[in-house]
C-alpha cells in the first residue's frame, strides 16, 4: 500500500507542473504574438476591421544538467578558462616537476654531507610528485565545485527547462471590404512574422465576413484545430485531479476509524404518547360538557335519538365512561336507564385511549351535525336571493306586483338592488320606489308565505336570513348608484305619485340641483378641492349669472382662472358632463357628512 501512494505521488508530482507550465508558457507566447501583431495589422487596415487569434502551443522539458562524466571528472562545458590545463602543464612528467619542500634544499652555511646517491632517490621523487598532481586536482576541483555553486544561486529560467514551440494555430477575421491583394499581404505578414511551418501542424485562416453580424464565436467556430490537439491536455489536468482525489480518499481512508456503533438496548418510553392521549381525552370531554351546557334541550333530544341506534352503544359507553357517572346523569338525565347496559358493556369490551378517543370524536361529529341541522331551520326566507343573479331576480319578480318587488329588493344589497331597480321600466320603476318609501306598513307576517312561495318558484330550498325594512336608506343608495338624468327622472315620480316619500328622501339626498342652493362658503370649500377642467365641465350648463353665484366666495385669482377655462372649453359630451356634475356632487356631500351644513341650510 505504501509503495502504491509513492508511486501514485510520484506520478502526480511529475505530471502536474509539467502540464501547468505547458499552459502557462502557451498563454504568453500566444498574448506576446497577438499584442505585436495586432500592432502591424492595425496599421495597415484600421481599427475595428478585423480580428486576431493566435493560439501556440509550447512544449517545456527539464533539461540535464551533470556536474561530472562518467569517469568522474568536471564536463568542459562548465570550466572556465583558468581550470584548463596548458598544453605545457598536460605534458609534464613527475620527475621533471620541481620541489617546493624544505628537504630539497640545503642549508646555508653549513656543509652538505649527503652523498650523491641520496640526493635523487627515485622512489621518493616519484611519491613527491604523485602528491604535487593529488593537491593539484584537488585545487582544480574545489575551484570548480566553487563556480557551480555560483551559477545555482543565479536565475536558472532558461538554464533549468527546455521550451519548444509545439504547433500554431493563427485565425484572422477581416472584413468583406478587404481585397484579394490585402489578403495576400496579409498572408505574407504572418507567414514571416510567425515563422509559419505546415509540416509541423501550423495553421494559417483568412476568413472575409460581414463584421457587425459577426462574433468571437462564431470565428471560433469557423476553423477548429484537430481534436487530437484539444483533449490531451484536459485530458491530463483531468487525471491529475483524479489521482490527487484518489489520493487523499486513500489516506483518509487509513487513517479513519471505524467508529463503534452503540446499541441502545433500552426501548423508547411510552409516557410522553401516553400524555399526550390522556390529555386528547379530557379536550374531549371538556368539549361534550360545554356543548351540553350550551344546548341542553337539543342535545339531550339528540342524545335520545342516538341512544335508539343499538350501534351507537359503544359511543355512550365511552362517554359514560369518560364523564363519569355524576355527571352523564346531570346531562344526560333521559339515559340513565341505560347506565347498568353501558356498565356491562366496559366489562366485556374495555376500551384503551386510541378507541376511547375515536369514540368520542365520533360522537361530537353527531352532536354537532345535528344542532347546526337545527340552526338551519330557523325563519331566513330571503337568503336564496343572494345566490341569484341580477337576471334571475327580474326574471323571479317579473309578475309580481310591485309591492312584492319592493320587498325583494329591500333584501339585496344596495349595488345588486340597483342593478335589479334598472332593469325595470319608467312606471314600474316608479311605482316599486313608492312601495319601498312606504313599507313600513307591509304585514311583516306575510314574509315567510311570500318567501317560500319565491323559493319554490326559483326552484332553491331557501336558506333564510335576517330582513331588512329599512326601505329609506336602501333608496337613498340606489339614487347615489343612479346617472344623474335617471336620479332626477326618478325624484320627479316620486315627488308626483308619492310626496310623502319624496320629502324624506330630500331630507337627506343632495343632489345637483342643490347646487345653487348650497351656501357659497361652503360651495367655494368643495370647488377648491377640485380639478379646474371638472369644475368648468360641471358648470357649463349654467347660466353665467349662476356660474357667478357658484364662484362668488372663491379667490379672484382662481375664480378668473374658472371663467377664463369655462370660456374656452369646447362643448363637452353629455357623460362628461355627468361625471363632472356627480365629482361636484360627491365633494359637496363629504363637507355635508362632515357636518358642515345640513340640508336645511339650502335656500329656497
Amino acid at each position: 500500500m505504501t509503495i502504491f501512494k509513492s508511486l501514485l505521488l510520484a506520478i502526480l508530482l511529475v505530471l502536474t507542473p509539467l502540464v501547468m507550465a505547458n499552459e502557462i508558457e502557451s498563454l504568453e507566447l500566444s498574448q506576446g504574438l497577438e499584442e505585436r501583431l495586432n500592432r502591424d495589422i492595425e496599421a495597415y487596415l484600421g481599427d475595428d476591421s478585423f480580428i486576431l487569434s493566435i493560439r501556440a502551443e509550447v512544449l517545456t522539458t527539464p533539461r540535464a544538467q551533470d556536474l561530472t562524466n562518467n569517469n568522474g571528472q568536471p564536463q568542459a562545458s562548465h570550466t572556465t578558462p583558468e581550470q584548463v590545463q596548458s598544453p605545457e602543464q598536460s605534458n609534464q612528467t613527475p620527475s621533471a616537476l620541481t620541489p617546493e619542500t624544505e628537504d630539497e634544499f640545503d642549508l646555508p652555511a653549513l656543509p652538505s654531507n649527503t652523498p650523491k646517491e641520496l640526493a635523487v632517490n627515485p622512489v621518493v621523487a616519484q611519491a613527491k610528485a604523485q602528491i604535487a598532481e593529488m593537491e593539484q586536482t584537488i585545487t582544480k576541483q574545489a575551484e570548480l565545485l566553487e563556480n557551480q555553486v555560483k551559477q545555482a544561486n543565479q536565475p536558472r529560467s532558461k538554464d533549468t527547462s527546455e521550451k519548444k514551440l509545439r504547433v500554431l494555430h493563427t485565425k484572422l477575421l477581416v472584413t468583406n471590404t478587404v481585397n484579394n491583394e490585402q489578403v495576400v499581404f496579409l498572408r505574407n505578414l504572418l507567414t514571416e512574422k510567425l515563422n509559419y511551418n505546415p509540416f509541423r501542424g501550423d495553421t494559417l485562416t483568412i476568413t472575409a465576413t460581414n463584421f457587425p453580424t459577426t462574433t468571437v464565436q462564431d470565428l471560433d467556430d469557423l476553423t477548429q484545430a484537430p481534436w487530437y490537439q484539444d483533449w490531451i491536455n484536459w485530458l491530463i489536468i483531468l487525471l491529475s485531479v483524479l489521482i490527487m482525489l484518489l489520493l487523499v480518499l486513500l489516506l483518509r481512508n487509513t487513517n479513519k476509524k471505524e467508529p463503534r456503533e452503540e446499541i441502545d438496548s433500552t426501548p423508547p418510553s411510552a409516557e410522553p404518547l401516553l400524555m399526550q392521549q390522556q390529555q386528547d381525552v379530557q379536550a374531549l370531554r371538556q368539549r361534550i360538557i360545554s356543548l351540553s351546557l350550551a344546548s341542553p334541550d337539543k342535545i339531550q333530544t339528540t342524545v335520545a335519538n342516538i341512544a335508539l341506534n343499538e350501534q351507537n352503544m359503544p359511543l355512550l359507553a365511552a362517554s359514560y365512561q369518560t364523564l363519569g357517572r355524576s355527571i352523564f346523569t346531570s346531562i344526560f338525565p333521559n339515559l340513565v336507564h341505560e347506565i347498568p347496559q353501558y356498565i356491562n358493556y366496559l366489562k366485556q369490551e374495555q376500551k384503551d385511549y386510541p378507541a376511547l378517543i375515536t369514540s368520542l370524536n365520533d360522537l361530537l361529529q353527531l352532536l354537532t351535525h345535528i344542532e347546526n341541522d337545527a340552526e338551519a331551520v330557523t325563519h331566513k326566507p330571503f337568503s336564496y336571493l343572494q345566490k341569484l343573479t341580477d337576471n334571475q331576480i327580474s326574471w323571479l319578480i317579473k309578475e309580481e306586483p310591485p309591492r312584492i318587488k319592493a320587498l325583494v329588493l329591500i333584501q339585496l344589497e344596495e349595488l345588486k338592488s340597483t342593478a335589479v331597480l334598472k332593469q325595470l321600466s319608467p312606471t314600474e320603476r316608479a311605482l316599486v320606489a313608492v312601495e319601498i318609501g312606504q313599507f313600513h306598513n307591509f304585514p311583516v307576517a306575510t314574509f315567510n308565505e311570500i318567501a317560500q312561495r319565491l323559493a319554490k318558484k326559483s326552484r332553491h330550498v331557501p336558506d333564510f336570513e335576517h330582513i331588512n325594512a329599512d326601505g329609506t336608506e336602501l333608496l337613498l343608495g340606489m339614487l347615489d348608484r343612479l346617472p344623474l338624468n335617471e336620479q332626477q327622472a326618478l325624484l320627479t315620480q316620486l315627488k308626483e305619485n308619492s310626496p310623502e316619500t319624496y320629502i324624506k328622501i330630500r331630507e337627506k339626498f343632495y343632489c345637483f340641483d342643490d347646487v345653487l342652493k348650497t351656501p357659497t362658503l361652503v360651495l367655494a370649500d368643495a370647488l377648491r378641492n377640485l380639478e379646474r377642467k371638472i369644475v368648468a365641465i360641471g358648470l357649463h350648463s349654467f347660466e353665467e349669472e349662476q356660474i357667478q353665484h357658484a364662484l362668488t366666495d372663491l379667490p379672484v385669482k382662481l375664480k378668473s382662472a374658472l371663467l377664463f377655462e369655462i370660456k374656452q372649453l369646447e362643448v363637452p359630451d353629455q357623460e362628461s358632463i355627468a361625471r363632472a356634475q356627480q365629482d361636484i356632487v360627491v365633494a359637496v356631500r363629504q363637507l355635508l357628512n362632515s357636518g358642515r351644513f345640513t340640508m336645511n341650510d339650502l335656500k329656497g
